[in-house]
């Protein structure tokens, strides 16, 4: 049975605050990920998704559940790829205020969508962005939201497990699943390193 997301978390001195989640909750969103692999591929590698709005997108889902190496990551990346400095502070900041509007829509609907740990969502929440985008592309920023935010969750669970060493442990979140989703998610850094 899996359990919703646990909000953020804080701790005096810059402690551990981001949201956690369960394994099987986690796992049922890698399934919807690995149903959905083609769009993962042309999005990633065919460059399907202009690759800016794509780290606008990790971005904001990065934010919302305060994962510090995945906003630092994809910051970076993003500055790399063209996005100023003051967008890239915009999105992070969860700023409507955004010049662009591919942009400010698409990062919007990403952030509510990661702050409902992406709950069903009806038709007419989606209306906004279609209308900016076209529905592809809102597909797109969809499969890139919960692929960040799967990302974001193990990132997060092997950040909690100092937390949780010093007595700190994370509102919601339990031994066994950080243990495991910290080990993917150290598993990936290491795998994706060299390819960054």
């Amino acid at each position: 049975m899996s359990r919703a997301i646990a909000p953020p978390t804080s701790t005096h001195f810059g402690g551990f605050r981001g949201r956690t989640q369960t394994l099987g909750a986690w796992l049922a969103g890698i399934r919807w990920i690995l149903l959905r692999w083609s769009d993962v591929w042309a999005i990633a590698v065919k460059h399907r998704m202009e690759p800016a709005l794509r780290e606008a997108v990790m971005i904001a889902v990065a934010d919302v559940n305060a994962c510090r190496f995945c906003s630092y990551a994809h910051q970076t990346h993003a500055l790399h790829l063209g996005l100023s400095a003051g967008d890239v502070a915009l999105i992070a900041a969860g700023s409507p205020a955004l010049g662009d509007a591919r942009l400010a829509a698409a990062t919007a609907y990403a952030r509510a969508r990661a702050e409902v740990g992406f709950a069903p969502v009806a038709a007419e929440e989606r209306e906004p962005l279609v209308g900016v985008l076209g529905a592809r592309e809102t597909d797109d920023v969809e499969v890139v939201a919960r692929l960040m935010h799967a990302a974001n969750m193990a990132a997060n669970a092997m950040d909690a497990l100092p937390a949780r060493m010093r007595g700190q442990a994370p509102a919601g979140s339990r031994l066994g699943d950080d243990l495991v989703l910290g080990a993917f998610a150290l598993a990936a850094i290491v795998a994706l390193t060299p390819v960054f």
